[in-house]
């Protein structure tokens, strides 16, 4: 099915009275399963063959619920807003690809079994959109904000974002299996950002604060922060494993930092500041 199909095909039904409404065996089922709580809102949408679908009045095509018990997903050009909720608890799709997609919505893949992405376009996401899933390796360039809890808990290995300025509060808290992060132009991270993960080797050129327990628990050994004026407290602590700590500019830093930050009883080995650098209870 074409683009300009599938926006007819909508159409058509939207004419013809044929979209779900309270009255619909579907509607009734999500509401049972869901006890009443409708997580999605699938009213006035169109079942194309398992796929529910919408358009908004700038004519984009929006996917409401997914239904098909597909391991594999291939939206190619037809979809451009995937909405909030619309693959939550979804335990059969494993991939999932769309050229077209520019938006995932808020909990849009929350707790479902989905391991691989492939959106290349996307430029938004909502908070905990991969929440608790099984994605791996994630590449989303062209996007600006990595939203609260975006990946927290889920099995991410490595993210790559070009584009990305934002990262916030726990966007990757507890994500014990990520190793790896590129973010060449991150200028800012949330509280507890990646709190208890597993990455090793950090390299932040713009990031100029590491806020409340950014890092605590995460298994990394050397860190960068060319730019870094503040370490907010216990931004490294519980840092085992930390072995180089670079932070020439740095003013200020909270008492308890990286407070039992050690190996074998061993302090950070290589560890460079700013000779004016102060350290305090508050700031």
């Amino acid at each position: 099915m074409t683009r300009a199909e599938l926006t007819q095909y909508i159409n058509n039904c939207i004419l013809l009275g044929n979209i779900i409404t309270e009255e619909s065996d579907i509607y009734q089922s999500i509401l049972n399963s869901f006890k009443g709580h409708l997580i999605f809102n699938i009213l006035g949408a169109v079942n194309v063959d398992g796929i529910y679908v919408k358009l908004d009045e700038d004519n984009k095509t929006h996917l409401v619920y997914y239904t098909r018990e597909d391991e594999g997903v291939d939206l190619s050009n037809l979809i451009d807003i995937i909405d909030e909720d619309a693959f939550a608890w979804n335990k059969t799709v494993r991939s999932i690809s769309g050229k077209s997609v520019t938006k995932i919505g808020t909990g849009a893949f929350y707790h479902s079994f989905v391991e691989k992405i492939n959106f290349p376009n996307v430029v938004e996401i909502g908070e905990e959109v991969f929440y608790r899933t099984g994605v791996k390796k994630v590449v989303l360039n062209k996007l600006n904000v990595v939203p609260m809890k975006a990946f927290a808990e889920s099995d991410i290995v490595s993210f790559r974002g070009d584009n990305v300025k934002v990262v916030e509060a726990e966007a990757f808290r507890s994500c014990i299996y990520l190793e790896r992060v590129a973010f060449p132009n991150l200028i800012t991270i949330g509280e507890s950002a990646f709190y208890n993960s597993s990455i090793t080797d950090v390299v932040f050129n713009k990031v100029k604060k590491i806020p409340l327990h950014a890092f605590m628990g995460a298994r990394l050994r050397s860190f960068k922060g060319d730019e870094v004026e503040v370490v907010g407290e216990g931004g490294f602590q519980y840092c085992e494993y930390l072995k180089r700590l670079i932070l020439p500019k740095v003013k200020k830093i909270h008492l308890g930092y990286c407070e039992n930050t050690y190996e074998e009883g061993k302090w950070i080995a290589d560890l460079q500041m700013s000779k004016d650098c102060s350290f305090i209870y508050k700031y």
